[in-house]
């Protein structure tokens, strides 16, 4: 028959408490929390005891692209540029992707860009809030779409050159994009 144990907080607008002294966060701030014990005619005298709670924020992911700012890519090529956060796995928000123009560029769920068209875009990464886990988590980066190369051809003889009826002339095209993947050389007569 000893008195009731009873819960009261100083902040009702920072947490709540419950019966049992469950506490649930509101907002940021700090609060004390009383708890009373009534007292018993006879039995017990009133008695109270008190703690300070915190609550924090929850916290803000940091997310990082592989690079970071500014990136670029050439029309028929891609871009792999990801985000990674410094809170990941287990219950922590997931990380999306978003382009400005998508005429432009296109992002994939894993940060690969796919060029659309010469231009500029603005890549956004997001890691979604996760309710007592973490707010949510922005960070962007500029994306610059290139045209393809255009290679420059130089004659051995540039402009002009002649041969003489029964010769042969060797007069070979180089040009400043070479090896590698580009293009070949071919070579066609106006009048043959």
């Amino acid at each position: 028959s000893y008195g009731a144990i009873r819960y009261a907080s100083s902040a009702a607008g920072v947490e709540t408490v419950n019966s049992s002294g469950v506490i649930t966060p509101v907002s940021v701030g700090t609060a004390v929390i009383t708890a009373t014990q009534a007292a018993v005619a006879g039995v017990n005298a009133q008695a109270t005891q008190t703690y300070t709670l915190t609550v924090n924020a929850l916290p803000t992911p940091t997310l990082t692209f592989s690079t970071p700012t500014s990136a670029s890519v050439t029309m028929g090529g891609s871009l792999t540029n990801a985000a990674t956060s410094n809170y990941t796995g287990g219950s922590y928000g997931a990380i999306s992707y978003a382009s400005s123009a998508t005429g432009v560029a296109t992002v994939s769920s894993s940060g690969v860009i796919t060029p659309v068209s010469v231009g500029t875009a603005i890549i956004t990464a997001t890691q979604a809030a996760v309710a007592g886990v973490n707010a949510q988590a922005t960070q962007t980066y500029t994306l610059t779409v290139n045209a393809l190369p255009t290679p420059t051809l130089t004659y051995a003889t540039p402009t002009s050159a002649s041969v003489t009826m029964s010769g042969t002339l060797t007069n070979a095209a180089t040009s400043n994009y070479t090896g590698g993947s580009y293009g070949a050389i071919s070579y066609a007569s106006s009048a043959t």
